[in-house]
C-alpha cells in the first residue's frame, strides 16, 4: 500500500514478503516468497487459495477468516503423532523495517498442546540490521 507519512513525505510500502505454512489445512509444507507487487492466487477448487488467505488472517487479532478453532486449522494427515499440530509464519516489510510473525499449535509434552504467537521486529539503519523487539505469548490447551 502506498501512503503518506513516510520520512520526508515519501510513501510507505507494506507487504508480506514471505509466508510459510506447515501442516495448515491442505498445505503440508508451503512457502510463498513475493515482492511488493500485487499477488493473484489462482487454481482449481480445493487447491488451497482460500487457506493461504486464512493463514494470513491467523496472524491478526481474532479467529481468522473462517473463525475456526486452532485445532481445526491442522492438516488432516500430518506426520505421525502430529495430526493436530500446525504453524504459520510470515515476514512483513514496511520500507526498511522487517517484522516476522508466527503462530502455531505445538505439542509441549504428551497430552499438552500449546498455541504460541511470536513476533520479531528488525530495521535497517545505515544498511545494518538492528534487532528491535521480540515477543512471545503462549496459551496451554
Amino acid at each position: 500500500m502506498d501512503g503518506a507519512g513516510g520520512e520526508g513525505g515519501v510513501g510507505t510500502r507494506l507487504w508480506c514478503a514471505r509466508l510459510t505454512l506447515s501442516d495448515f489445512r491442505n498445505h503440508a509444507s508451503t512457502t510463498l516468497t513475493v515482492d511488493a507487487r500485487p499477488v493473484c492466487l489462482f487454481g482449481p477448487n480445493g487447491a488451497g487459495k482460500t487457506n493461504i488467505l486464512e493463514a494470513l488472517t491467523t496472524l491478526a487479532p481474532g479467529r481468522g477468516l473462517r473463525g475456526a478453532s486452532a485445532a481445526d486449522l491442522a492438516s488432516a494427515g500430518g506426520a505421525q503423532g502430529r495430526e493436530r499440530l500446525w504453524t504459520v509464519a510470515a515476514a512483513f516489510q514496511v520500507d526498511r523495517e522487517s517484522t516476522q510473525l508466527g503462530v502455531g499449535m505445538e505439542q509441549v509434552v504428551e497430552g499438552i498442546v500449546e498455541v504460541t504467537v511470536t513476533a520479531t521486529v528488525t530495521t535497517k539503519i545505515e544498511d545494518k540490521v538492528v534487532f528491535l523487539v521480540e515477543a512471545k505469548q503462549a496459551g496451554i490447551f
